[in-house]
């Protein structure tokens, strides 16, 4: 090949982004990556057949690559255009993507701005407490999450999460009161169970509150029972050893295992969903089709965990509006591919004149939904 590494530099606010592209012969794949100043922040592949020519192999790579470099490209303007802009929805669907993508500190950004535009955007505060934390800064993310859960009261990823955050400020006695409430949300929050272990194993070692403390392993060891029966795949190596320490009596230790299975599910459940942030890019020239499949796929499955959340069921709805759009440009294609084996067809003709009408008005009533504020 004229070249397997393809590498492009982009410096933006004091950062560098870096886009890499290699052919991985080994594994048969284009592999493309970005880094922020020096750290992996994504990577995706893009396989190929054992017998592809070089020459194509060289213009995958080349494609690959310059779509990775055009998409940075892309957020990167978006970013300045929002915050140019001030719209809180854009503000909040980019934030949210930055977020997914690991570029907190820009998240923490767009999403206070959005916030400050619109004092009952529940959503902005809660994504906007989850960057928060992943920035360190826990009195945004504390004040923030109070606000989500203070305007929306009923969601039980919302309670769960400032649950989490109280627990990370060493209140683990306010931490299973909203851990609490989260459960009576949604009785099989998995999630919820585990940190009430926490929440307890925590209390043992600062020892806040007696009456938890006098409860401490036969709560834990309930609650961690009924967290692997709902979520079979907290169930790893630092979980058994994680139960090792707490019959011994190894409070710190218990404590340290159970969050990193804690994170560690949520690092991979951060990485499936980084998919889904497309919601900000829905509109746009980026998605494909599969994307908007994976997506129905998972807001369907939050439903199962928030079967009160209102806006699932608003985002389900627009994915499966423009999932619509796409059946209805394949209808398009087949339309124009028959009238060319056969340009006298009639029927066909007018079929495609009606379809391509009603065409542009499902993209733009599409759009239009997608940029409401609701």
């Amino acid at each position: 090949m004229e070249s397997n590494n393809l590498t492009s530099r982009v410096i933006d606010d004091k950062k560098e982004f870096m886009v890499q592209t290699v052919h991985d012969m080994r594994q048969k794949v284009v592999r493309s990556s970005l880094f922020v100043n020096g750290n992996l922040l994504e990577s995706s592949i893009m396989p190929y057949s054992e017998d592809a020519p070089e020459d194509e192999l060289l213009n995958l790579l080349k494609r690959t690559h310059n779509r990775k470099k055009e998409e940075l490209e892309y957020l990167l303007r978006s970013i300045r255009e929002a915050r140019d802009k001030g719209d809180p929805e854009v503000l909040y669907h980019l934030g949210s993507a930055l977020f997914h993508k690991g570029l907190n500190a820009e998240a923490c950004d767009l999403l206070s701005l959005a916030c400050e535009l619109r004092s009952n955007y529940h959503q902005a505060f809660f994504v906007l407490s989850q960057a928060a934390t992943a920035c360190a800064d826990m009195d945004k993310a504390k004040k923030a999450a109070d606000r989500a859960v203070e305007l929306s009261p009923h969601f039980a990823d919302y309670r769960n999460n400032l649950g989490e955050i109280c627990l990370a400020c060493n209140s683990a006695k306010r931490a299973v009161i909203e851990f609490e409430e989260a459960l009576k949300l949604n009785v099989y929050y998995a999630e919820a169970y585990l940190n009430l272990a926490l929440s307890y194993i925590h209390n043992g070692i600062s020892h806040e509150d007696f009456e938890m403390y006098s409860e401490l392993k036969s709560k834990a060891l309930d609650y961690l029972s009924k967290a692997t029966i709902i979520q079979p795949d907290f169930r790893t190596r630092e979980y058994s050893q994680a139960l090792e320490a707490l019959s011994d009596g190894n409070l710190p230790e218990a404590f340290d295992l159970i969050l990193k299975v804690r994170d560690g599910y949520k690092k991979s459940r951060l990485i499936k969903r980084a998919r889904y942030f497309d919601r900000f890019l829905m509109y746009t020239d980026w998605v494909s089709r599969s994307q908007i499949a994976d997506r129905i796929v998972y807001l369907e499955n939050e439903l199962t965990r928030n079967p009160n959340y209102v806006d699932l069921f608003y985002e389900l709805a627009l994915s499966y509006l423009h999932q619509a759009r796409f059946d209805w440009q394949k209808g398009l294609e087949y339309l124009k591919k028959g009238l060319e084996l056969n340009p006298g067809f009639r029927a066909a003709e007018r079929a495609l004149k009606l379809s391509e009408d009603e065409y542009s008005r499902i993209c733009d009533t599409a759009t239009d939904i997608a940029k409401s504020d609701g």
